[in-house]
């Protein structure tokens, strides 16, 4: 695919989050206009060992089937869902209630839930999950999600195509090489680390400048922007574990406020 490694990084980067001691893994909602790429680029990590790729979900397949299995592999950290509007186009009872259930997931834990005869223990399980909308349904539904604060667990991840880009991806295609996206190999030195196990250091004042690049995000959405914050400081540890380090470097520092250029609603051109 054509000029979309940022995106790339950035969902690399979000798996990556799942490994650190201490902290909960980061969860991405790209958000971009129908053939972007977006379900390309998340099939290219489908076969990750910390990832779960899964067409659709309900809180019923959650509860019975997907999180004793998370439970049970310790390695997973992430559900990957390419399209996020199966799970809300639903039924309004059956969407609220897997939207609630995700909610839990990514920062609470899913604890004790009753499902017919059987009470399933999940003991405070935690995931992330990176998934995608298109822009008109994220328009449609954006009051929603900040009413739910289901937008708020997740990291923002949106874009365009200028018009030269889509010039160059018709070429590509027209030039027969059009291949499917094969995604980046998974980092060998976490071949069987399990979730949540790597501690990484982090000086506070190296970690400053991420607070200017929250602020002004908290100031376009209404918010503090502290929870967002938190999702950048994630991101930055995880750039450096991803790099085989185990302490934070301004080179981390630069490299996520030079990606939090996508992590937002402005729909930046590429």
């Amino acid at each position: 695919m054509i000029k979309i490694s940022d995106i790339i990084d950035i969902i690399e980067l979000t798996l990556v989050s799942g490994y650190i001691k201490g902290n909960d893994a980061v969860s991405s909602l790209m958000i971009a206009s129908p053939e972007s790429g977006k379900t390309e680029i998340l099939k290219g990590f489908g076969t990750w060992q910390n990832s779960y790729f899964v067409a659709d979900i309900t809180s019923y397949f959650l509860i019975s089937q997907l999180l004793p299995r998370i439970k049970n592999d310790k390695y997973i950290t992430h559900i990957i869902l390419p399209d996020f509007l199966k799970v809300i186009h639903k039924r309004h009872s059956t969407a609220a209630s897997t939207l609630m259930l995700l909610n839990q997931l990514t920062e609470e834990g899913v604890f004790q839930i009753p499902l017919g005869n059987t009470l399933y223990n999940f003991e405070g399980l935690r995931c992330g999950i990176i998934t995608g909308i298109t822009r008109g349904d994220m328009k449609d539904r954006r009051h929603r999600f900040h009413k739910t604060g289901v937008l708020s667990r997740f990291i923002p991840v949106s874009w365009t195509y200028t018009s030269g880009t889509k010039e160059e991806i018709e070429e590509y295609i027209s030039s027969l090489d059009y291949q499917e996206e094969e995604g980046r190999g998974f980092p060998q030195h976490l071949q069987d680390v399990e979730r949540h196990s790597i501690e990484v250091r982090a000086d506070p004042k190296l970690l400053k400048p991420l607070t200017k690049v929250s602020r002004k995000y908290g100031e376009l959405e209404g918010t503090y922007g502290f929870r967002y914050l938190k999702h950048l400081i994630r991101l930055s540890l995880a750039s450096a574990i991803r790099d085989n380090r185990r302490e934070v470097t301004r080179e981390d520092i630069e490299r996520v406020i030079y990606l939090s250029r996508y992590m937002n609603l402005s729909f930046t051109p590429i």
